[in-house]
């Protein structure tokens, strides 16, 4: 495994991503408090739509300090209850799967019009900055966000704010892959400490073509993982604080699809479908095999829960193990989830058509054994 080092401020080349960074003065939503509206009659779920039939496209949402945050195309909602939620910012956010923003305890990330912005989770969207990757090198004249093998979020987040993304670019006609990163800071604006980026890894030798595809990505204990090919090659590459990395060329069979964290574990569902655990991201033990590919595992309590289209499911590894149990989505049919949380004692499913909450120890009683996702250890 060789180390490798930032191309940024602590690079021996001391090449430099030129930012071009505006204030941006984001207008703080209505801050009245909005009822909810009421349940379907007889449905098995409690909702929350909103007005304006584009807005009931939900991306995301995360659970931090006793509140709920969500995305929509206003921009950020926040829940202190699901009886209530105000409007945290007028963000205008870019709506579909593969924009689908970053919501961290500290900062969210969203596209709008092909650019990147940072705002606050919570509190004054004013001093919120705007990235645009065109404007960070020539090479991103065209830029576009580089291949994922799967929708997700705009990038990741790791517990000093580290923001990192991945964006693809032309370098000598050609097209080029990257890792870019921000240090992010906020005092009393949101600020710019640090930046640089990594280029993806060549193909092996032989390949006549580059192809870069990230597949799994996880900030955890402030390292990044990612999982990635290009072309015919499999690479896992973990970045440390000091912005120095690891990286390992992997069979292509064994190479992470999902990442996750659990249990102070990196999980891993691996191309060869096998679900795997890891301390250091090499040396991997078997916990069963799942089929299909599962994109979006988020960890809630003891549990994994997973989506696909209109249906959620959870397992464990230490309840039944083997078992995996699906939630009751009936009125959720041609809707798409987009994310699954825990909010005080409610288990709330975001999708493209509205918030569906419901009592978590309900769910917990109503769950019902299911093997439409395969799951043999």
């Amino acid at each position: 495994m060789k180390m490798h080092q930032a191309h940024g401020r602590l690079s021996h080349k001391l090449i430099w991503i030129t930012l071009i960074l505006s204030t941006i003065f984001v207008t703080s939503g209505c801050h009245k408090r909005c009822p909810t509206a009421p349940a379907e009659p007889d449905a098995y779920w409690n909702t929350v739509t909103f007005g304006e039939t584009a807005c009931n496209f939900v991306s995301n949402s995360r659970s931090f300090r006793g509140k709920l945050f969500a995305t929509n195309r206003w921009g950020t909602l926040c829940f202190d209850d699901m009886d209530n939620y105000w409007q945290q910012h007028a963000l205008g956010i870019s709506t579909g799967l593969d924009y689908k923003p970053l919501i961290s305890k500290d900062f969210t990330v969203y596209l709008r019009d092909r650019n990147i912005y940072i705002t606050r989770t919570e509190g004054d969207a004013s001093g919120s900055i705007m990235i645009w990757p065109r404007d960070i090198d020539p090479k991103f004249e065209d830029f576009y966000f580089s291949h994922t093998y799967y929708e997700k979020e705009l990038g990741l987040m790791n517990g000093n704010n580290r923001f990192l993304t991945w964006i693809r670019g032309t370098e000598d006609g050609h097209y080029m892959d990257y890792l870019v990163f921000v240090d992010l800071q906020d005092a009393p604006i949101i600020q710019i400490t640090n930046k640089g980026y990594w280029p993806a890894s060549p193909p092996q030798e032989g390949a006549n073509f580059w192809n870069v595809s990230f597949k799994g990505m996880l900030a955890m204990n402030n390292n990044f993982y990612i999982a990635y090919d290009n072309a015919r090659t499999s690479y896992h590459r973990v970045i440390y604080p000091d912005l120095s990395y690891e990286e390992i060329q992997v069979n292509r069979y064994h190479s992470a699809i999902t990442l996750f964290e659990y249990k102070g574990k990196i999980w891993a569902q691996l191309a060869n479908t096998e679900l795997v655990y890891s301390s250091d991201f090499q040396n991997w033990e078997h916990f069963a095999w799942m089929e299909p590919y599962l994109f979006d595992i988020r960890a809630i309590d003891d549990y994994l829960f997973v989506h696909i289209n209109d249906k959620a499911w959870f397992f464990s590894d230490s309840e039944n193990p083997g078992s995996i149990y699906q939630i009751p989505t009936e009125n959720m049919e041609t809707r798409t989830i987009t994310s699954i949380s825990k909010f005080l004692d409610y288990l709330v499913i975001t999708t493209t058509n509205g918030i569906f909450y419901k009592s978590y120890e309900t769910i917990m009683n109503d769950k019902i054994l299911n093997r439409g996702i395969s799951l043999l250890q």
